[in-house]
């Protein structure tokens, strides 16, 4: 949590930034998602209470065009090819969608006592615990390293 803060407060600093900027367009293209036509919040896996959440508020439209980029992925990965260049994202193209949905309401709702349980509407958020999305790396059992997008701060 102290890491995660020192850094976001470093990144404050206009000079860092500017100086950080060719490296992390580097690395978005030497990633390759965008060559197979996905954004950087694609990759961010369901699997999480509050990407559920951020996803259920996505307007109908840009929910599909979620869908539509990682299936056409997958159909590529499979095929062992990449997506013609113009179909390919575009780093202007590669703009964060989830953030303004789950920047709404910061935190989860969580029950406060562990036997009891949340309340029926899901658009109420008391403010117990603020959503954060970091990354996350862990080991798996085969010995693979496996990366995800997101780990909710406790």
């Amino acid at each position: 949590m102290v890491l995660t803060s020192m850094v976001s407060r470093a990144f404050e600093a206009p000079w860092i930034r500017s100086a950080m900027k060719p490296v992390a367009s580097w690395y978005c293209n030497a990633a390759g998602y965008r060559k197979l036509g996905l954004r950087l919040d694609d990759l961010i896996p369901e699997d999480n209470d509050t990407v559920q959440l951020a996803l259920k508020r996505l307007p109908p439209k840009e929910a599909y065009d979620r869908l539509y980029r990682i299936r056409r992925a997958v159909q590529c990965s499979v095929e062992h090819q990449l997506l013609p260049e113009k179909d390919q994202t575009k780093p202007e193209d590669d703009v964060r969608y989830l953030s303004p949905h789950h920047r709404g309401h910061q935190s989860v709702n969580r029950p406060s006592v562990p036997n009891s349980t949340p309340s029926s509407s899901s658009d109420e958020f008391p403010p117990d615990q603020p959503i954060q999305f970091i990354p996350l790396a862990c080991q798996m059992p085969n010995d693979t390293m496996y990366r995800g997008w997101y780990e909710e701060k406790t």
